[in-house]
């Protein structure tokens, strides 16, 4: 099973996704390029070991208090960290929730390491968090799915009360969403598949032919865009993926056999180049 698959052509852009190894991440700046729109991600093979991806999923299971899991409506299953878009505006209890998840996950490595892959991909340019009234906003969250739940289609927007905070600071250069599997809806395989759990991104229409989104039932919102082509990213657990998901509508199929739990986080870049990071 291909780890970036077209499953359907069409007349829309695909997203050209490219693969590269931890390791051999060098001084291009690929986020750049995503950012301006020439790649349409990067799959990042090995950012994590499989047995440091099941040290946090042990970890978080269980966390107790602030630290532990929340339900964040409308987004399903259970999330650790608070979803910044669905958090109240004056951002109190998302920061609680930021720093609950810091002291949960203190003394793993998967923080840093992530901030290292993303500066890493920017050719050596940094990825700050952004902090409000002193205290950091979250450079990430964590998601467990059960059997039955998936992801919705969408695309990122930064219009939400709860970003007004971030609005000095991001600007019109695109957001990109990044995630990393820790553990997979299907026991075998490499990514989704036979368990569920993969990633769709829907080809962009051709300017002018976009189909209208509001009110439609969910399969039907993904046959229209499908009409467009689908491209299908199955990472591995530990494999880090960065792609245009304020550009390319996306979707995450349900789980059909045990859990799908992964790290994610949004990046944007300001006018001035630098780059920010949140949950």
């Amino acid at each position: 099973m291909s780890l970036v698959e077209v499953e359907r052509t069409g007349p829309g852009e695909a997203p050209s996704l490219e693969v590269r190894e931890a390791g051999a991440l060098g001084e291009e700046d690929l986020l750049a390029r995503v950012f301006a729109g020439e790649l349409g991600g990067v799959v990042v093979r090995g950012g994590l070991s499989g047995e440091e991806a099941a040290a946090v999923v042990h970890r978080l299971r269980t966390a107790p208090g602030r630290s532990g899991p929340v339900q964040a409506h409308p987004f399903p299953g259970w999330t650790y960290g608070a979803v910044l878009v669905v958090s109240a505006p004056d951002l109190g209890e998302y920061l609680d929730r930021a720093e609950g998840l810091d002291e949960a996950l203190a003394g793993l490595s998967v923080g840093p390491r992530i901030a290292g892959l993303w500066r890493a991909l920017g050719g050596g340019r940094d990825v700050a968090t952004p902090t409000h009234q002193g205290r950091s906003y979250a450079p990430l969250t964590v998601r467990a799915l059960a059997p039955g739940q998936g992801v919705s289609v969408h695309s990122e927007r930064d219009d939400w009360p709860s970003m007004a905070g971030l609005a000095g600071l991001i600007g019109g250069r695109g957001q990109l969403s990044t995630y990393m599997p820790l553990a997979l809806c299907a026991a075998e395989g490499q990514g989704g598949g036979e368990g569920g759990g993969e990633l769709r991104v829907f080809h962009r229409p051709p300017p002018g032919q976009e189909p209208a989104m509001e009110g439609r039932r969910e399969a039907d919102a993904e046959a229209a865009l499908a009409a467009f082509g689908v491209t299908v990213v199955r990472p591995a657990v530990g494999d880090l993926l960065v792609f245009d998901g304020g550009r390319f509508n996306h979707r995450v199929t349900p789980c059909t056999a045990g859990e799908r739990w992964t790290i994610g986080a949004f990046l944007a870049q300001s006018a001035d180049g630098r780059r920010w990071a949140w949950s």
